[in-house]
């Protein structure tokens, strides 16, 4: 069935492993890291492949709270991270670890970054030592 696919894709810096530009679409749903094509919210989320911990910072023109999801590729929420206060830049680490503490797999993940107006998506892939 057509409507159970998703295509996740990402451009990399081969030298910094910095995740440039990514797109997730499932159900024609789809959401970039290009500032230039999200607006007001700007996301860099770096290295991928890591092993010990992500980074994920955001810079945003107008204040608002920042959601972040760790997702598996299936979907499943793995960890979430909150900034409740209206903030215009922040920085998010994960550590490869569940919101219960347990370590994941290694493998790709997709982090979903969410303010109230904007959602843009990010892919990484987690390498444990």
């Amino acid at each position: 069935e057509w409507s159970d696919l998703a295509v996740v894709a990402f451009i990399q810096n081969n030298e910094t492993k910095e995740l440039i530009q990514s797109v997730y679409s499932k159900e024609l749903d789809t959401h970039t890291t290009d500032p230039s094509a999200s607006g007001n919210l700007t996301v860099r989320v770096y290295p991928s492949p890591f092993s010990d911990q992500l980074r994920i910072l955001f810079f945003q023109s107008t204040p608002s709270p920042v959601t972040v999801e760790v997702l598996s590729p299936d979907g499943m929420k793995i960890w979430t991270g909150y900034q409740k206060w209206a903030t215009s830049s922040g920085e998010f680490t994960w550590n490869g670890t569940s919101t219960s503490g347990k370590k994941t797999a290694p493998g790709c993940y997709i982090i979903r970054i969410s303010t109230g107006q904007q959602v843009i998506t990010s892919n990484v892939v987690y390498q444990p030592l």
